[in-house]
């Protein structure tokens, strides 16, 4: 564990409790105990198989922010 701004190491059990905290008052932070996982460690995505199972590629970033932007 990396420490804080402040020096202070904090336990995932202490840092989960803390959430869960926060939660009961603020319904958005409710979820975030749940979602945790996606805090503890970098995401790899992946879709190796989805395109060769299903033969399709994903859009490029380029190509996403285009459609995302354009205006029918």
């Amino acid at each position: 564990m990396e420490p804080g701004q402040d020096g202070h190491v904090q336990s995932e059990a202490s840092l989960e409790e803390d959430l869960e905290a926060l939660g009961r008052d603020d319904e958005l932070m409710r979820e975030l105990p749940e979602m945790a996982y996606l805090f503890r460690r970098p995401l790899i995505l992946d879709a190796s198989d989805t395109e060769q199972v299903l033969g399709v590629s994903a859009s490029s970033l380029d190509t996403m922010i285009d459609d995302s932007l354009r205006k029918d």
